[in-house]
């Protein structure tokens, strides 16, 4: 459901950028509904997510030799122009019922609970791995879903100037890179 930027929902009242997807993550074994804004990057990447749901397959530690591997990735990603920056959020509270009966307010609960505090909880980030999609050379596009803290907050900060993401606990930084 890609679409323009909802007027009046966001962080600090300001206006989020524009929905690129909606859908789902299944994470273990819940499926977690939420939409993806965009924030910078290739958004051509984002066309080669599956319509409905991705699946977190793995998990990287947010320590340092995880995190040092996965900028050096992200800067040649970089120079060359396969990667994107989105910010996920919940659907809004009005959002009727998904696919799998969560709408609205228990939507929000679930990605919450089981995607950014589980994240959160393990100082990790989830990892998709889609194989055999977009035009690079083994097909392969690799989604990062990093909860709130340092590195989410200091990439969202500069996107959204005059944002503060310290006190918004709902949301997730997500990062496409095509290998």
């Amino acid at each position: 459901e890609a679409g323009g930027a909802e007027k009046g929902e966001g962080f600090g009242g300001t206006a989020m950028p524009p929905v690129e997807w909606s859908g789902s993550v299944m994470m273990k074994t819940s499926a977690v509904p939420m939409r993806l804004h965009s924030l910078g990057g290739n958004m051509d990447l984002v066309k080669a997510l599956p319509p409905a749901t991705v699946k977190v397959s793995q998990r990287m530690r947010l320590e340092s030799e995880h995190l040092n591997e996965f900028t050096s990735r992200l800067n040649k990603a970089l120079k060359d122009n396969v990667s994107a920056y989105l910010l996920a959020t919940p659907p809004p509270p009005n959002a009727s019922q998904d696919s799998e009966g969560a709408g609205g307010d228990e939507a929000r609960t679930m990605f919450q609970q089981n995607l950014v505090k589980y994240l959160t909880e393990r100082n990790a980030a989830g990892v998709v791995q889609l194989e055999g999609v977009g035009g690079g050379r083994d097909g392969v596009l690799m989604v990062y879903l990093f909860p709130p803290g340092v590195l989410a907050d200091a990439y969202i900060k500069t996107t959204l100037p005059g944002v503060d993401m310290s006190a918004e606990e709902c949301y997730l930084f997500v990062v496409l890179i095509q290998e």
